[in-house]
C-alpha cells in the first residue's frame, strides 16, 4: 500500500485508515463470470427455502450504496472520513459565500451553494439527518418564540409544485440572486422545515470582524498589518475550534428537547476551515497557539475534540465545482490527490491532507 506525506514530511500508511485509502481502488469491483442458468437455479433454490417476500421486496426498493453515493458524488467530493458507519454522525461540508464585507457573489458562489443545497438535500433524505448548523450568525424574527433556533428567511416565495425537488438550475438561478441574502442553508431550512441551531459564538464572531475591518483599514503599514494578520488567523482558527466542540452538546440537547431524534447533523463552514478541522479529528486534540503581540490576549486553546470523545463519525465534503478546482483545494492546504473523482463511489475512510 502507499503512503501519503503531509506537508511536513511525516507519512501515514498501513492500517491507519484516516490517513490512507484502504487498498488502491475501493471503489471498484470485480465479478467472477458466472454461468446464467446457474444463477436462476440458485435464485429458484432460495425462493424455495422460504425467503420472505418481504425481505425481498425491501430488498429491491431500497437503492444500493454505490449508486447513492455515485448521486451524492455529482455535486460533492468526501475529502475526509473519520468512523463512517458510526450511527452518531456529523456531516460537514466545507463551502464558499458571498464576499463578507460588500455581500456580492464570486463568479462560482451561487453554483456551490447550490451543490451545498443538493448535498444537504442528500443528506436529510439519505441518512435522516434531522439537524443544521450554519456558520455565521442568523438575523432573527422581533420576537421569536425561541431565539436560538430560528433563521429569518429573506425570500420564503416557493410555489408549492417547486418543492418536489427543486432543479439544479433552479435553486442556482435563485441563489444568483443579489437583490436579497439567501442562501443553500436557508433553502434547505424552507424546503425540509429542518431544525437550525446557532453554532457561532457571538463574541469570537465580532471580533473576527472587528480584526478584518482594521486589517483591511492598515493601509501600507507593514508592521500593523502583519500583526493584525496573525491576530485574524488565531481568531479564525479558535473560532472554528469553538463551534466544533459546542456540536455534541447541542445535538443532545436538540434530543432532550424533542426537535431531533438522531444524532445527526450537517454543518456547514468556509472551505478555509476545513484543513484545521481536519487537523484536530486527525490528532484528536486541538492545539492553537496565541499570537506573542497581540489586543486578544496571549491564551492559548489547548482541548481533547468532543466529537472523538462522544464516538462520532464525521465525513467532509466538498461541493464539487471546488473540489475539482486544483489550485482553490491547494490554496486551502487540501491535497487534491485525497479527492474522490465525480461518479466514485467514496472509500471507507479517506483525509485531505492540511
Amino acid at each position: 500500500m502507499s503512503s501519503t506525506s503531509l506537508r511536513h514530511g511525516v507519512q501515514f500508511c498501513g492500517s491507519d485508515a484516516r490517513y490512507c485509502f484502504r487498498g488502491k481502488d475501493p471503489g471498484r469491483f470485480r465479478y467472477s463470470s458466472f454461468p446464467l442458468f446457474l444463477c436462476g437455479v440458485l435464485i429458484g433454490a432460495l425462493l424455495f427455502l422460504g425467503i420472505p417476500e418481504s425481505a425481498l421486496a425491501a430488498e429491491q426498493a431500497a437503492p444500493s450504496s454505490l449508486s447513492r453515493a455515485s448521486f451524492l458524488s455529482s455535486y460533492g467530493a468526501v475529502v475526509f472520513r473519520h468512523k463512517g458507519e458510526s450511527p452518531a454522525h456529523l456531516y460537514i461540508i466545507g463551502t464558499s459565500h458571498r464576499h463578507t464585507v460588500s455581500r456580492t457573489n464570486g463568479s462560482n458562489t451561487a453554483k456551490v451553494q447550490a451543490e451545498v443545497y443538493k448535498i444537504g438535500e442528500w443528506l436529510i433524505e439519505n441518512e435522516a439527518v434531522q439537524l443544521l448548523l450554519p456558520e455565521g450568525l442568523f438575523k432573527r424574527r422581533p420576537e421569536p418564540p425561541d431565539p436560538d433556533e430560528e433563521m429569518v428567511l429573506i425570500d420564503s416565495s416557493f410555489d408549492e409544485k417547486e418543492r418536489n425537488p427543486f432543479p439544479f438550475q433552479f435553486i442556482e438561478e435563485r441563489l444568483s440572486d443579489t437583490s436579497v441574502y439567501l442562501n443553500a442553508e436557508m433553502l434547505l431550512k424552507e424546503h425540509f422545515r429542518i431544525c437550525t441551531r446557532q453554532i457561532e459564538d457571538r463574541e469570537l464572531y465580532e471580533a473576527v470582524g472587528e480584526c478584518l475591518n482594521r486589517l483591511e483599514g492598515a493601509g501600507d503599514d507593514i508592521v500593523e498589518a502583519t500583526l493584525l494578520h496573525e491576530e485574524l488567523c488565531y481568531l479564525q482558527e479558535k473560532r472554528t475550534a469553538v463551534m466544533l466542540q459546542k456540536i455534541p452538546e447541542i445535538v443532545e440537547e436538540e434530543i432532550r428537547r424533542g426537535r431531533v431524534t438522531v444524532r445527526k447533523a450537517i454543518f456547514t463552514i468556509g472551505l478555509s476551515h476545513i484543513a484545521d478541522i481536519i487537523r484536530y479529528l486527525g490528532e484528536e486534540e486541538i492545539r492553537i497557539h496565541a499570537p506573542l503581540f497581540s489586543r486578544v490576549g496571549t491564551d492559548d486553546y489547548n482541548e481533547a475534540v468532543h466529537l472523538i470523545r462522544k464516538q462520532y463519525g464525521v465525513t467532509i465534503i466538498v461541493p464539487r465545482t471546488l473540489a475539482d478546482d486544483p489550485d482553490v483545494l491547494r490554496s486551502n492546504r487540501i491535497d487534491p490527490v485525497t479527492v474522490m473523482p465525480q461518479g466514485t463511489p467514496p472509500p471507507v475512510e479517506t483525509v485531505a491532507l492540511p
